[in-house]
């Protein structure tokens, strides 16, 4: 994977010395929702060299978190704690990327694309914050339903703990398909369905944060079960047509 990556991107950088029929400006929003979910907003520039190749670059930002409850009762000293766990991070991005697209059909004279494109991503920083809220309860023995009663304890009810963790840079790939329809001569808007392979919480896999009161570790590594995700995506492109 990483030689293709590295062919990627040394294709994409001899491309400017390729003639080009036109450029264009380039912008698009993406969501994977769920838990983790991650959200993404690029605008770039594509060359097109003819009707049917063009090559992208890209600034952008991924914002990313997750959220994690449970609730954990000690039958020893008759007490319980809610633990809420909670990350969200916004780090820049850079992207390349080349499309291969060909007319489909006309839609009200307007020719609807269908097209492929592989990306690469470059984050050069991956670290994130996590926030632990611990909220605890005192509980009492309910005689006629025989389970516990909880209630807030009056003396620091809730306290919070943070993890900050420092990653290094790092790459990630996609796979996009979709659909690219002009809407008028310089206008054109696309939905699309990536598959990408950009690993938000690789710093996390591997931290581990302690509890408050009981000092009990939590791996957080089970809150992303994987790297992968489906990303659906939404695009706009103004082109510049050369006269």
């Amino acid at each position: 994977m990483k030689r293709l990556l590295s062919l990627l991107i040394i294709l994409l950088m001899g491309i400017p010395l390729w003639s080009q029929e036109t450029y264009s400006l380039e912008g698009t929003v993406g969501t994977a929702t769920g838990n983790p979910e991650a959200y993404s907003l690029f605008l770039g520039g594509r060359l097109h060299l003819n009707p049917t190749l063009s090559t992208g670059i890209g600034i952008g930002l991924w914002n990313s978190g997750f959220t994690s409850t449970w609730f954990e009762e000690y039958s020893t000293n008759q007490t319980a704690t809610l633990f809420r766990l909670s990350d969200n991070q916004t780090a820049p991005s850079f992207t390349v990327n080349l499309r291969v697209e060909q007319p489909l059909i006309t839609v009200q004279n307007k020719p609807l694309h269908v097209f492929v494109e592989p990306g690469a991503y470059f984050l050069p920083f991956t670290g994130r914050t996590v926030n632990l809220s611990e909220e605890y309860f005192n509980g009492t023995l309910n005689p006629s339903t025989a389970t516990m009663d909880y209630e807030q304890r009056p003396l620091n009810p809730t306290i919070s703990n943070q993890l900050t963790t420092t990653g290094k840079p790092q790459f990630g790939w996609e796979l996009k398909g979709g659909l690219s329809l002009e809407v008028t001569d310089n206008i054109a808007c696309s939905f699309s369905c990536a598959y990408q392979q950009v690993d938000l919480f690789q710093t996390l896999r591997t931290a581990v944060l302690n509890t408050h009161e009981t000092n009990e570790p939590i791996a957080l590594q089970h809150l992303f079960p994987h790297t992968d995700r489906i990303q659906l995506q939404l695009g706009f492109v103004y082109h510049f047509r050369q006269k």
